[in-house]
């Protein structure tokens, strides 16, 4: 059977005594999660400098993740369609911000409406990660906290003349309510 990057490195600290033998699998799964992490990161870098808005890319990643953590919602059940649905949601996302152009009415209702979608779901619990009352009255509290610190940002970039930080706001806005929908709709399947 041929080892693989994360396995040998594991294989070599338990050789040096660093790590035991019966921790190999828990140790495996973290370097596997450091890799994908690490792949999802220079995906997003990529990806923004061929769009030329690497800026607005890791801006908007930053975003998303920091509300997506206690918000929920869909999760790909494997790793690999994870990645390959974090790429176009990026795309889709980046492309959105590059190219569209709404209304500051527009904006504001999508705003609305997502934001209210996020109030009423959030979060939506995936079956892998099931939350006790506790950790969805902790998270609803995070998201709302949130959405406040974001719907702030928006007003005040606005006023000061910084439209893409108020469009990629919203953009996470509105995608984070999608994710939340999906996420009840596949849950009650």
């Amino acid at each position: 059977m041929r080892n693989n990057a994360p396995e040998k490195i594991v294989d070599a600290l338990i050789s040096g005594k660093i790590v035991l033998l019966k921790d190999k699998e828990l140790y495996m799964f973290g370097m596997n999660q450091v890799i994908m992490i690490l792949l999802n990161f220079f995906t997003v870098i990529i990806i923004g400098a061929v769009l030329d808005m690497l800026w607005q890319s890791i801006f908007f990643i930053s975003a998303y993740i920091l509300i997506r953590i206690y918000a929920g919602g869909y999760h790909a059940r494997t790793q690999m369609r994870c990645y390959l649905f974090s790429i176009l949601i990026m795309l889709i996302s980046l492309f959105a911000i590059k190219l569209l152009m709404l209304t500051n009415t527009s904006l504001i209702i999508i705003l609305l409406i997502s934001s209210m979608i996020i109030l009423t779901l959030a979060p939506v619990e995936d079956g892998n990660k099931p939350l006790n009352s506790t950790e969805k009255k902790v998270f609803r509290k995070y998201v709302r906290w949130i959405l406040v610190c974001f719907l702030s940002v928006i007003a005040v970039s606005s006023l000061l003349g910084g439209e893409t930080i108020s469009l990629c706001l919203v953009v996470v806005i509105a995608l984070i309510a999608f994710m939340l929908i999906l996420g009840k709709f596949i849950n009650s399947c």
